[in-house]
């Protein structure tokens, strides 16, 4: 375990709390940016960030004990121009983890029970488990509560407003009370209020008047601002009397003055909103492309809308390295696996292109191992430099080209070790060289290496089919030759670059290519090719990660 791994480990006792994201990136000597958390990709609003600061000043003070003025401008931001009207819903807290706590407690003795999707955050459960509440399944009855997350959190579901009420209509059961989170409802866009609970004040009074069903709807603000240091929540509760009740509950001044400065300044930032909207999206579909490029294998959920993707890699092991891996390229993301049991999940938070490139600069290395996986090679030492991506890149090229060997049954070693494997998986390999032609293709068929990679592909491919025919003899014969030249090209490269410093311009030539390797008898043109192009570092890194 690394020191860093076991640092995060000792922030959490894991006997008393529930894992939570946006831990890591302080252990990280390379940090870059935090992936794991949900936050803006924005970044903090700079007005607002301006305000809190300058508070700083006013801390030999205490807050005001009402949030005044702060909690007037959060309410006129709820209800334009209505604000007032419903102030006696609203209550303020030290994050919505001290108003989840609050108010599940306040709530009558029984169980309690998730919503219906696959997972969600998990704060809920804690603080039920907490209240000495038990578990009960989604559609039970005899739950006392029920705690919600709309839109969920991890898994991107969402119901809209009329589809939440229906919902809500249908698998509550008179007395009985529902938290609805909506922390994550400000991406929706610029009708996020209009599709919102809390704007069903009516419906909300009518169902608590006649089936005694009071519904909550809970709010975290530090993901749609990025303040998650801050700590700011709030609820707004079913009737005015829910609330009293509440607040006599809460500790005077868990707001700080640092926190309510901040409300009154954020609220008016109509611009910070409106670029989340333009460019979020955006962000998230770009995302989404370049994993599905890389792997094709990976399943993504969530809405368009929202500021992170959940992918189901298929696979634990493979999780398990990407997170690893993130973390060694100073990108942390949030596994799937502690909280909340789904090992083969990984949430990413959607960020600018600058920072996902980092991100993805990391996945080519997840790559190289499911790769290596799918060949049945034995496990590699990959703690590369970070900045160092072009041995990464020659060993996936190289791994290619065993790949090919080892349907054949050759067994033969380049830099690698191979262990025995039956030729069963036959199929199964020919289908991966398939795939990887078709993530190759798009980006390096108008490229002269790249048209020699793909035709070294294409080769692999027929290598596997002729292999079939009973040829084995004479391909072997040429996937030695082409892997004789890897080898000596390699060689041949790190000795270059210790003569050479800089790295401007092509260096291998026609004239450069028949020196290098025309003595090598047997060797096919296109190992020459394959070999000699890939000496080239800017290249060859810009033609495989897209810089």
């Amino acid at each position: 375990m690394t020191d860093a791994a076991a640092s995060t480990n000792a922030v959490w006792d894991e006997e008393t709390q529930t894992f939570h994201g946006g831990q890591d990136w302080k252990f990280l000597a390379n940090f870059a940016e935090d992936f794991s958390v949900t936050t803006n990709g924005l970044g903090t609003p700079a007005g607002a960030l301006a305000a809190a600061a300058a508070s700083v000043h006013t801390i030999h003070h205490y807050p005001p004990a009402d949030f005044q003025p702060a909690i007037s401008h959060l309410a006129e931001f709820l209800w334009p121009g209505q604000g007032q009207q419903h102030l006696e819903l609203l209550l303020m807290g030290n994050g919505a983890s001290e108003l989840i706590d609050l108010v599940i407690r306040s709530v009558q003795p029984g169980g309690w029970r998730p919503g219906g999707t696959l997972t969600q955050y998990k704060e809920y459960e804690r603080s039920s488990k907490a209240d000495g509440r038990e578990t009960l399944a989604w559609d039970d009855k005899s739950a006392a509560l029920t705690c919600l997350v709309n839109p969920t959190n991890p898994t991107g579901d969402y119901l809209d407003v009329e589809a939440m009420k229906q919902y809500i209509e249908t698998y509550c059961p008179d007395d009985h009370t529902i938290i609805i989170d909506e922390s994550m409802q400000p991406w929706v866009g610029a009708h996020w209020r209009q599709d919102s609970l809390i704007h069903q004040r009516d419906w909300v009074q009518r169902l608590a008047a006649t089936r005694r069903i009071n519904v909550w709807v809970m709010t975290s603000w530090t993901k749609i601002w990025s303040c998650t240091g801050l700590r700011l929540g709030s609820v707004v509760a079913p009737t005015a009397a829910h609330a009293a009740a509440i607040k006599k509950k809460q500790v005077p001044w868990s707001v700080n003055t640092m926190a309510l400065a901040f409300v009154s300044a954020v609220v008016q930032d109509d611009a910070y909103l409106r670029k989340t909207w333009e460019v979020t999206p955006v962000w998230r579909a770009a995302l989404v492309d370049a994993l599905a490029q890389r792997f094709p294998h990976w399943e993504v959920h969530g809405q368009p809308f929202l500021s992170w993707i959940w992918v189901d890699t298929k696979s634990a092991a493979t999780s398990e390295h990407a997170c690893a891996l993130a973390k060694q390229h100073g990108v942390p993301v949030r596994s799937g696996k502690p909280g909340y049991e789904l090992p083969t999940f990984v949430r990413v938070a959607v960020r600018n292109p600058q920072q996902t490139a980092v991100l993805l600069k990391a996945s080519s290395t997840v790559w190289l191992l499911a790769l290596q996986r799918a060949a049945g090679l034995q496990a590699l030492e990959l703690a590369l430099p970070a900045a160092d991506h072009i041995h990464v890149l020659l060993d996936e090229v190289v791994l290619l080209v065993e790949l090919a060997l080892k349907v054949h049954d050759l067994r033969l070693k380049l830099a690698l070790l191979l262990r025995p494997r039956s030729l069963a998986a036959e199929e199964e390999q020919l289908e991966l060289l398939r795939v990887q032609k078709e993530f190759f293709k798009p980006r390096l068929e108008f490229h002269c290496v790249g048209r020699v990679l793909l035709h070294g592909v294409n080769a692999a491919v027929r290598w596997v089919l002729d292999r079939r025919a009973h040829k084995r003899e004479r391909l072997g014969e040429g996937a030695v030759h082409a892997c004789e030249a890897l080898r000596a090209s390699h060689r041949w490269h790190r000795a270059r670059r210790g003569r050479r410093q800089g790295g401007g311009g092509i260096i291998c030539s026609r004239s450069s290519m028949r020196r290098c390797h025309s003595r090598r008898a047997g060797t096919s043109a296109t190992a020459h090719r394959l070999g000699l192009h890939l000496h080239h570092r800017r290249l060859w890194t810009t033609l495989l990660c897209g810089e």
